[in-house]
């Protein structure tokens, strides 16, 4: 019966985190968003593109934490 339990809790744990996995590195981006004073960006989840438009210089982002795609 421990077994059964330890088992079940296992595969909870499992489905778990590949669920929370995907939740927190998704894109949800609905509309374009700025990452520069001229230079917009734009996620196609459809298709999985990321769309960066327009001129000038473009946020230093120095790690991907700061990301906001």
């Amino acid at each position: 019966m421990k077994r059964l339990f330890a088992l079940l809790g296992s595969v909870l744990l499992t489905v778990s985190c590949v669920n929370l996995y995907d939740t927190l590195f998704s894109v949800y981006a609905e509309d374009t968003q700025k990452c520069g004073d001229n230079i917009t960006w734009q996620f196609d989840e459809d298709t999985k593109t990321l769309t960066l438009t327009g001129t000038g210089r473009m946020n230093d982002y120095s790690d991907y934490q700061g990301l906001p795609w």
